[in-house]
């Protein structure tokens, strides 16, 4: 799990410099950070915390997404027209 993170960030890392406004990208950084603490405290051997492990994992995309969307919106990013 440790190893998507790192893919993840670098994922991350390439977006911002191909994107239009960045500051999006970074803002999913935090929610990285929170899947990481999650990872390294519940990816334990006990069967009890494997049902939080995945919820708390399913819920960081969702996170991830709103994060994105609250700074997009804050930030105002130009909305592209259908028609080009």
């Amino acid at each position: 799990m440790y190893l998507c993170e790192v893919v993840s960030l670098g994922l991350l890392l390439y977006l911002t410099s191909v994107v239009a406004e960045p500051l999006v990208v970074w803002a999913t950084v935090p929610v990285l950070v929170y899947t990481a603490i999650i990872t390294h405290f519940l990816a334990r051997p006990e069967p009890e915390r494997c049902f939080y492990l995945s919820f708390s994992w399913d819920v960081s995309f969702v996170l991830m997404g709103l994060a994105a969307m609250a700074v997009d919106l804050f930030v105002g990013a130009p909305v592209p027209s259908p028609t080009g």
